[in-house]
This record gives C-alpha cells, structure tokens and sequence, in this order.
C-alpha cells in the first residue's frame, strides 16, 4: 500500500505492531491516523446502530473513528425500536446513506466468507452472514435424532436453548465484572 500511495503523491510510513498494540492503539487511545485489521463486520442492522454512534467514541467504545452525527445517532435509536418492517428498512437505507458521505472508514476487501458443513447435518439455517448462527447452533443434528433411533434424547430444543442463553448471560456477567474490575 505504501507503493501504490506514493504514486499518487501520499506519503505513507508503515509500522508493523503486534495485535495487542494495535487494539490499544486503535481502541484504547484513539491513537492512530490509519491502521488495517481484519473486521468480522456483521450483516445485522443492529451492528450499524452499535459501531458507528456518537457515543461509541471513546477509550474502549465501538467508534473508534470517530463519526459523531446527530442525525445518524436519532436513526440508530428510531430503527432500534421500529417494528414495521419496511419503515425500519428505509430507516436503515438513510443511516447507510449518512456513512457512504461520511466515510468514516475505507473497506480495502471483502473476503469470501466460506462455511462447510457435512450433508447429513439437518437443522442448517441459512441466513446472511452463514450457516454459523445461532438458529444453527439450536437446531442442528446429524441425520436420525436418538428419540427416531428409539433411544432418548438428552435435552429438548426449548432445554437446549435455554442452556445456551444462560451460558451467554453467565459469560456477558463475567466479562461486565471483569472490565470493571480493570481485568479487560
């Protein structure tokens, strides 16, 4: 990338760090003028509402560049409690519109997102963003279940999600006393 700046007459001094100095470069300090790393941005309009608000800027927060506009901000909260559809959508379209002015960072690539998984696994929902998901996770056997086999199955699908909601409650809890606690 230096190369390909400098033929348009932009000056770029590249400066390797490990990824932890990266994070808290770019996270902690806000102390960067550009940087790339790998983002596993999600495909869920709930992310636009969470990454990109005024808020959000701050040691630690999710808008580490820095965007602060009132009018995104006033979406973001609008398309967090619009239930219509459609509206929502159009709501959406505008938070879209004010980040392709605003630009407040540059995609140099996309990857290919690729997800394998055996045939016989049944349950597979596909969704934007993969087959990884949570419905995935909750619905997912390979071929015959134990109870069409004759034998028992452990849990329910109900008994099954409401272990893995309690699993993410336990973990968000321990991470939430841990960050004040200063271990994050």
């Amino acid at each position: 990338m230096v190369e390909w700046l400098s033929k348009i007459g932009v000056k770029l001094v590249n400066k390797p760090v490990d990824f932890n100095t990266l994070v808290d470069k770019v996270s902690n300090e806000l102390n960067f003028q550009m940087y790339i790393m790998e983002s596993d941005t999600n495909f869920r309009p709930w992310y636009l509402a969470a990454y990109y608000i005024s808020s959000q800027y701050k040691p630690g927060g999710n808008n580490p560049w820095g965007l602060t506009n009132k009018t995104f901000d006033e979406l973001a909260k609008l398309s967090d409690i619009t239930i219509d559809e459609n509206e929502r959508r159009n709501i959406i379209l505008m938070m879209q519109r004010i980040l392709a002015e605003e630009v407040p960072i540059i995609p140099l690539y996309i990857r290919y997102w690729m997800q394998a998984y055996r045939k016989d696994l049944k349950g597979v929902v596909e969704m934007p963003g993969g087959a990884l998901n949570f419905w995935t996770l909750i619905n997912a056997n390979f071929g015959e279940s134990a109870a069409e086999q004759g034998g028992s199955q452990p849990f329910s699908q109900t008994t099954m999600l409401v272990i893995v909601i309690a699993v993410v409650v336990v973990v968000a809890l321990a991470l939430t006393l841990l960050r004040r606690k200063g271990g994050l």
